[in-house]
């Protein structure tokens, strides 16, 4: 599984730890809202709570979800846990592949955007 580090000042500035380190197969980066509020969508084969590092659900943010997803609000960015199989469906929908900025999968690399473009928004991939 590929590992998407995120610097968490993207995420919220109350954040002590500096970066967000999870891990998935497949790793999208998509806009919210007119302001460009950046959402990193991680999809696992398994998308549940223990995914994901204990400290984030300490910070002031809302915790949410459906369909089995996770979805982590903060104040400037967004994480959301979803599972493999939620990946695999959304592939196929052309407005998924027009909204993602970014777009990885350990099968394919990236398919949409590149390692610079993520950069900007305070992530990185590193591929198994």
């Amino acid at each position: 599984m590929a590992k998407i580090i995120i610097d968490t000042k993207h995420l919220d500035d109350s954040v002590k730890q500096q970066y967000v380190n999870l891990e998935g197969e497949a790793i999208t980066l998509f806009p919210q809202g007119d302001n460009w509020k950046p959402n990193y969508c991680v999809f696992r084969p398994d998308a549940d709570k223990t995914q994901l590092p204990a400290f984030l659900f300490k910070l002031p943010h809302q915790v949410g979800g459906s369909h089995g997803d996770i979805r982590l609000r903060f104040k400037k960015g967004n994480i959301i846990l979803m599972s493999l199989k939620d990946f695999l469906y959304l592939i196929k929908d052309p407005c998924f592949l027009e909204d993602s900025r970014v777009l990885y999968s350990d099968a394919a690399g990236y398919r949409k955007g590149c390692a610079e473009h993520l950069k900007k928004y305070g992530a990185q991939i590193i591929a198994d």
